[in-house]
């Protein structure tokens, strides 16, 4: 009984391991001194039994770098490469 015990859990865990995705979105940075506007693609772990955000930048548009990054959706902070101004993430986009 108790050997049959042990595959279930190992099942379930594999299931849970498999099932992590991950949610993708769009947001707006725009810089605040020259008003450059960039379309940045960020993800995110979307599983029930994460521990974190494991945020992560997918795409990042010409102009902008990232001067800190982070775990964390609205830590992490943009800059404009051209005037070297931090441009904050603003807005998600549907």
């Amino acid at each position: 009984m108790w050997r049959d015990y042990g595959l279930v859990a190992a099942r379930f865990l594999a299931h849970v391991l498999t099932m992590a995705a991950r949610d993708y979105t769009t947001a707006t940075i725009v810089c605040a001194k020259c008003h450059r506007v960039g379309m940045v693609d960020v993800s995110t772990t979307d599983h029930p039994y994460a521990k974190s955000d494991d945020f992560r930048v997918e795409r990042l548009p010409d102009g902008f770098a990232i001067r800190k990054p982070s775990k964390g959706q609205y830590e992490t902070q943009f800059e404009c490469t051209t005037c070297k101004v931090l441009a904050p993430y603003t807005s998600k986009t549907p």
